[in-house]
């Protein structure tokens, strides 16, 4: 009669355990995840029209921003060079990050992402380099992705050539 018992008690110990893992399972692993609203950047529009990135400061804005981005002296293939950016938002926001995608038009030149470190001065500095393409071309875009304190995000595309 005893042993029936100790073993009842113990499959309902274990059938617990296996209940509370279970339990603990879906809370942390099997929940759905929250829909996190993604806002459409503000396209901010370059101020000069025959601006290249790599011959010296450009700068685009709208709405209240304005981004001053800058590369090199000089855009080297293979070899490492500068990245410099400058964010002013609209009052009330402050730039949390800066992120430049490089990339070409109608040319996959693959993952070229690099986010940039803000020093004392409130300039967004980086190091990048850049992969040689095969076709020969040079025409580049940096696009400069600034996120705000308040989660809304600001984009502008600067062109550019490599050496």
């Amino acid at each position: 009669m005893k042993s029936a018992r100790l073993k009842i008690m113990a499959w309902t110990g274990w059938l617990l355990v296996l209940l509370a893992g279970g339990l603990l399972a879906y809370h942390y692993l099997g929940r759905p995840a929250q829909p996190v609203l993604q806002l459409q950047p503000v396209e901010l529009q370059l101020q000069q029209a025959d601006c290249r990135a790599d011959r010296g400061s450009c700068t685009a804005g709208a709405e209240g921003a304005r981004i001053n981005f800058e590369l090199g002296p000089g855009v080297p293939v293979m070899r490492p060079f500068a990245i410099r950016a400058t964010a002013s938002l609209p009052a009330g926001e402050q730039p949390q990050q800066i992120e430049v995608d490089f990339r070409m038009v109608d040319m996959d030149m693959g993952r070229n992402r690099y986010r940039l470190m803000r020093d004392a001065d409130h300039v967004w500095q980086g190091v990048a380099t850049l992969p040689v393409c095969t076709m020969g071309r040079s025409d580049w875009q940096a696009v400069v992705e600034v996120e705000s304190d308040s989660g809304r995000r600001y984009r502008a595309v600067f062109p550019f050539e490599t050496e």
